[in-house]
């Protein structure tokens, strides 16, 4: 079962926010972060996807269902679920496993292929999936 510190991490461009954990970067200027009070394992040793956990040993096997990090989240799956923030669009960078978070009003990349979003978890951690 999954507490409120464990999750997937969240994909920001250039750094975490100052209330934010960094995890560290994913690729160029991507960074994978988690909420404040929450550890991220991956930062520390190899780890197959970025999560969120409530010390430094790896939780992901805790994560279940997968859920983002904070509740306030949505979530993406490419090759490893990811997060956004929930008025963010999630991409993959062609021929590569890489992925980031876009602002609706980005003007996007060429390089960038949309991602549909799997899932988003309302209050009280019910997960909700979109079809």
């Amino acid at each position: 079962m999954t507490t409120d510190m464990e999750g997937y991490t969240i994909r920001r461009n250039n750094s975490c926010l100052s209330d934010e954990v960094g995890c560290g970067k994913t690729w160029d200027d991507w960074h994978a972060c988690c909420p404040h009070g929450s550890y991220c394992p991956g930062s520390r040793y190899s780890v197959a996807n970025n999560v969120c956990c409530p010390s430094w040993t790896d939780c992901t096997a805790d994560i279940d269902p997968p859920a983002c990090a904070n509740s306030t989240w949505s979530m993406y799956n490419y090759t490893g679920y990811f997060c956004c923030s929930e008025d963010q669009s999630g991409f993959m960078l062609k021929g590569t496993d890489w992925v980031g978070c876009l602002d609706s009003d980005s003007p996007g990349n060429a390089s960038y292929s949309a991602l549909k979003l799997i899932s988003y978890v309302q209050h009280q951690r019910r997960h909700r999936h979109l079809l």
